[in-house]
C-alpha cells in the first residue's frame, strides 16, 4: 500500500471517528439542554458527511480540507459560547493538527496551526482587555466526558499515525532491499554473461589489472588462453541456437571444473572463451593445462538422447612477455588461436612475432583491396587458350592482377583468400565480370569468332544469390552471346556446396554459359559429382602437366583423366603447358585445349587482341620456364 492509499484510508477513519464523536456530544447537549451548542454541532455534521462522500470518490485533498476546517470552526465556536480558553474544546486543537498532518497537505497543516494560534491568542486578548467577559470556570460530569472523548479520539489518531509510519518504514526498507538488490543484479551482469554465469571481458579485465600487479611484483607470469570452438556454427544450424546455448553452458562448466579456483575462466561472447592463468611459470605447464582443457571439450555431449562432439582451438599469449594491457594480449592470443586453426584445429599454438608480422600484413592487405579497388590498382590480364589441333587461340582465362601502392604486386593467391574471408571477394568478383564484358566487347569488334572467356569465381560468389543476377545483368547490359563465357569453378566448391549450388549451375546452364572444374585433381577428385552434374570442361592442374614427358605417374594421370572426360563426352584443358614436347604429347592423346607459358603470359588486353589478330601463336620461337 502505498503512502496516497494509506492517506486515504486514515482519511476516511477519522471522518467516520468524527461523526461517531458529534453524535456522542449531540446526544450529550440534548440532554444537558444546551442547545446552542447541539445546534453548532448538528451543522457540523453536514460538512463531515461531506468530506466523507468525497473521500470515497478519491478525492483526499478536499475531503480533508473541509473535514478539519470545519472541526476547527466548530471547536472555536463551543470554545467561544463555552468556557473559552478553559473550555474542554480546547483540548482538541492538537488533534487537529495531529490529524491534518497525516491526512491534509503541509498548506493545510500551517493553515490551522495559525488559526488555532490566531483563535487563542484572540482570546487571551480580548479576556486581558475586559474586551469579553471571562466564563467562570465550571466542572461537570459531562466535562468528563467530553475530555474523555477529544483524549481518547487524539490518542487513536497519534496510533494511526504511528502505525502509518511504522508501515511506511517496513515498505522504505522493502523498497530499499528491492532496489540494492536490483543494483546487485544490475552489477552482476554488467560483470557476468547471461548465459553462462561466467565473468565477462568487463571482469576478465579487471582480474587481468589485479593479477598482473601481482604477478610483477612477485616475478611471475600470466598465461592468456583465447579458445574457440571449432565448427560451433555448425550445431546452431543443425540442432537450433537453443541446443547451442546449453551445449555453451556445458563447455563452460568443464571450463571451471579443469582450472583451479585462483585461475579465471570468461566468455567474451559467441563461442570465444578466455582463461586467465595466474602464476604461470612455464610453458610445459600451461601446455599441459591446454591439453587437459582440449580434452574436457572433446568430451561427447549428450542432450535428447544423442550425442555430439566438438572441438576446439586455442591460442597463448604471456604477460607481461608479449605485453601488459588486457587489448594487446587477447589481439595475440587471437593470433595464436587463428595459426591453431590453421594447423587443423583441436589444438593450441603460442603467439610469435613473425606470426604478428603475416597477420599484420593480412590485415593491412585486406584494407588495401578496397582502395585498390576505388583507384584502379587491380587490372585484368588475358592468358590465351590454344587449340593443340589447329594452333589457334580460341580463348582466354581472365586472371586478375594487384599493383598496390603500398605493397607493390601482390599475388592473388594471397589476397584472393583473404578477400573470401570478408565481403570484399564479391567486390573483386563484380570487377572481374565487369572488365571481362568489356574485354569480350573489344575481342568481338577485332572479328574473333568461336571465343570464349574463361573467369573464375570463388565459392562466396558462386553461393551468393545475387551471384547469377549480377552476371546476367552484365551480359544484357553489353549485349554479349552468353555462349562466349565460361564458368571455372573448383572441385571443392561441387563436394561442399551440393544443394546449395545445384541450382545455380542448372541456371547458369539455361541462360547459355558453359562450366569449367578448375585445377582438377587436386581436390577431392569425387568422381560422383561429374554425373551429378551438367560439367562442360575439366581443367587437369599444372601439377599434372608440369614435367610430363618424363614423369611416368603424371602421364598415366593426365590419361586416365583424358579418358574420364570423353567417356563424359566433357573437353580437357591443359593447365601449365611450358614446352613443345608436352604440348605434341598432350597433342597425341587428344586433349583439345592447352595453356601455358609455352605459347604466352597473361597479357593486357590490347596487347592480347594484336596477337589474336596475328594469330602468332602458330609458330613458337621460344620455350618459356614455368
Amino acid at each position: 500500500m502505498n503512502a496516497e492509499q494509506i492517506r486515504k484510508r486514515r482519511l476516511i477513519q477519522v471522518t467516520k471517528a468524527a461523526i461517531i464523536g458529534l453524535v456522542l456530544a449531540s446526544a450529550s447537549m440534548l440532554v444537558r439542554g444546551s442547545y446552542l451548542d447541539l445546534s453548532i454541532a448538528l451543522c457540523t455534521i453536514i460538512p463531515v458527511g461531506t468530506s466523507l462522500y468525497l473521500a470515497t470518490q478519491d478525492k483526499t485533498e478536499a475531503a480533508s480540507n473541509i473535514l478539519l476546517s470545519s472541526m476547527t470552526i466548530t471547536l472555536m465556536l463551543l470554545a467561544f459560547h463555552g468556557d473559552g480558553l478553559r473550555d474542554e474544546a480546547m483540548l482538541a486543537f492538537p488533534g487537529i493538527i495531529i490529524v491534518s498532518a497525516m491526512v491534509g497537505r503541509p498548506y493545510l497543516t500551517s493553515s490551522l496551526l495559525f488559526a488555532c494560534g490566531t483563535y487563542i491568542v484572540f482570546l487571551g486578548g480580548a479576556y486581558e482587555l475586559n474586551l469579553l467577559p471571562e466564563p467562570a470556570p465550571k466542572t461537570t460530569f459531562y466535562t468528563a466526558i467530553y475530555m474523555t472523548t477529544i483524549i481518547v479520539v487524539i490518542s487513536l489518531a497519534i496510533l494511526a499515525l504511528h502505525r502509518d509510519l511504522l508501515d511506511l518504514l517496513v515498505d522504505l526498507n522493502s523498497e530499499n532491499k528491492r532496489v540494492k538488490e536490483s543494483s546487485d543484479q544490475v552489477k552482476y551482469l554488467a560483470h557476468h554473461d547471461a548465459l553462462t554465469k561466467l565473468p565477462n571481458r568487463v571482469l576478465a579485465c579487471d582480474r587481468f589489472e589485479h593479477a598482473l600487479e601481482v604477478a610483477k611484483r612477485e616475478n611471475q607470469s600470466l598465461a592468456f588462453l583465447f579458445l574457440d570452438l571449432d565448427n560451433f556454427k555448425t550445431i546452431n544450424d543443425t540442432m537450433g541456437h537453443s541446443v547451442g546455448d546449453v551445449f555453451l553452458q556445458e563447455i563452460a562448466k568443464r571450463l571451471n571444473e579443469v582450472i583451479r579456483s585462483s585461475d579465471t575462466v570468461a566468455r567474451l561472447g559467441g563461442d570465444e572463451f578466455l582463461l586467465l592463468i595466474e602464476q604461470a611459470n612455464t610453458e610445459l605447464d600451461i601446455s599441459a593445462i591446454a591439453a587437459k582443457v582440449l580434452a574436457e571439450v572433446t568430451k561427447p555431449f549428450h542432450y535428447n538422447n544423442q550425442d555430439f562432439t566438438i572441438s576446439a582451438s586455442i591460442g597463448i599469449s604471456w604477460a607481461p612477455k608479449d605485453g601488459d594491457t588486457f587489448e594487446e594480449l587477447m589481439k595475440k592470443a587471437d593470433m595464436a588461436m587463428y595459426q591453431a586453426k590453421d594447423l587443423g584445429k583441436n589444438t593450441y599454438h603460442y603467439f610469435d612475432v613473425e606470426q604478428q608480422k603475416v597477420l599484420e600484413r593480412q590485415m593491412s592487405i585486406i584494407q588495401q583491396i578496397k582502395y585498390g579497388l576505388d583507384n584502379d590498382e587491380f587490372s585484368l590480364l588475358f592468358q590465351p587458350q590454344i587449340c593443340l589441333k589447329s594452333n589457334k587461340v580460341i580463348g582466354a582465362e581472365a586472371l586478375i592482377r594487384w599493383d598496390n601502392e603500398l605493397h607493390g604486386q601482390v599475388s592473388p593467391e594471397e589476397f584472393i583468400p583473404l578477400a573470401e574471408h570478408s565481403i570484399l571477394i564479391h567486390d573483386i568478383g563484380d570487377f572481374v565480370i565487369e572488365k571481362s564484358c568489356l574485354a569480350a566487347k573489344q575481342i568481338l569488334a577485332s572479328g574473333a569468332s568461336d571465343f570464349k572467356i574463361s573467369i573464375n569465381v570463388s565459392v562466396a560468389q558462386f553461393t551468393s544469390e545475387l551471384f547469377i543476377h549480377n552476371l546476367k545483368a552484365k551480359l544484357e547490359d553489353y549485349e554479349l552471346p552468353t555462349s562466349m563465357f565460361d564458368i571455372e569453378i573448383t572441385e571443392t566448391l561441387l563436394v561442399n556446396y551440393v544443394d546449395l549450388i545445384k541450382s545455380n549451375l542448372e541456371q547458369l546452364k539455361a541462360l547459355g554459359l558453359s562450366i569449367s572444374i578448375d585445377d582438377f585433381g587436386t581436390g577431392y577428385s569425387n568422381l560422383g559429382y561429374l554425373k551429378t552434374f551438367d560439367v562442360d570442361t575439366l581443367k587437369i592442374d599444372r601439377t599434372f602437366i608440369a614435367g610430363l614427358p618424363q614423369n611416368a605417374n603424371n602421364q598415366t594421370i593426365v590419361k586416365a583423366i583424358l579418358q574420364l572426360a570423353r567417356g563424359l563426352d566433357m573437353s580437357v584443358v591443359a593447365e601449365g603447358v611450358s614446352n613443345q614436347q608436352t604440348a605434341e604429347l598432350l597433342n597425341q592423346w587428344d586433349c583439345e585445349v592447352g595453356q601455358g607459358f609455352y605459347w604466352d603470359r597473361a597479357l593486357p588486353l590490347d596487347a592480347f587482341v594484336i596477337q589474336l589478330q596475328d594469330q602468332c601463336y602458330l609458330n613458337v620461337v621460344a620455350e618459356l620456364p614455368t
